[in-house]
């Protein structure tokens, strides 16, 4: 088992990981990737606001695309998440094979 943070928190732009993802993800035979969001986006008593909207952080968009391309087969995506997020990207990529 290989892991490595492809983008340090969850609201990060650095993407400086996300070639190392890459890579792991081309040498593994199943790969496992999580992405979401935390109680800066939303919590209870706290929408949803304009600057985070209700997208998968850009960061983690990009490390989700790089490591799927990379991938031998379709990757799972595990999805954590206080509110309800937009991932019809994700649902029409052939290259994830499952949303958990």
């Amino acid at each position: 088992v290989s892991g490595v943070a492809g983008v340090p928190s969850v609201a990060s732009t650095d993407t400086r990981g996300i070639e190392a993802a890459a890579r792991i993800a081309q040498a593994a035979d199943e790969v496992v990737v999580a992405v979401g969001t935390d109680g800066r986006f939303a919590a209870e008593w706290h929408d949803a606001d304009p600057l985070h909207g209700l997208s998968v952080p850009e960061g983690q968009l990009r490390l989700l695309r790089a490591v799927a391309n990379a991938a031998k087969k379709p990757i799972v995506l595990v999805l954590m998440t206080a509110n309800p997020l937009d991932i019809s990207e994700m649902l029409q990529d052939l290259r994830v094979g499952a949303i958990v």
